[in-house]
This record gives C-alpha cells, sequence and structure tokens, in this order.
C-alpha cells in the first residue's frame, strides 16, 4: 500500500514538471505550485487507491460467500433429488 502512495506522489510530481500553467500564475508564465499541495495530491491519490483496494476486496468476499451459498443449494438439491429416487 505504500507503493501506491509514492506512485501517486511520483505522478503528481511528474504532472507538476511537464505542465505548462504554473498555479499562481499569470497566463502559465510565472508562479510556483507549493510542495505541500503535490504532497496532498498525492496523498489524496494514494487514499483513493487504498480505498479503491479495500472495496475490490469486500466484493471478492461477497462473491466467495455467493459461491458458498450456491454450493449448499446445489447440495440440497441432490439431497432432495435422493430421497424421491429412494421413495421411488
Amino acid at each position: 500500500m505504500k507503493t501506491i502512495k509514492k506512485l501517486g506522489i511520483s505522478a503528481a510530481a511528474a504532472a507538476m514538471l511537464f505542465t505548462s500553467a504554473n498555479a499562481g500564475s499569470v497566463g502559465g508564465f510565472g508562479g510556483a505550485t507549493e510542495i505541500s499541495q503535490v504532497a496532498q495530491w498525492g496523498a489524496d491519490i494514494g487514499d483513493s487507491a487504498i480505498s479503491y483496494s479495500k472495496q475490490l476486496q469486500q466484493y471478492a468476499t461477497q462473491v466467495m460467500q455467493y459461491q458458498q451459498q450456491i454450493q449448499q443449494y446445489v447440495n440440497q438439491f441432490q439431497s432432495y433429488k435422493m430421497m424421491l429416487q429412494n421413495i421411488g
């Protein structure tokens, strides 16, 4: 997870370096972006990635629960099927 935050900070820093418009500038010339802003953008990107990762983990857990439930239904169906065959 720390790697994701570092990646976000790196991406934000690279975006700042390659853009022609700077914060606080007139017409895109001069001015500067505070390093704290870049760090905050990177942290926000990292937090979003972590949140998305947690959400994907929750979805994966739900899918596993659904698979288990389906397997229980299949087993129950097989049980009823065997009961009907034994009655006949």
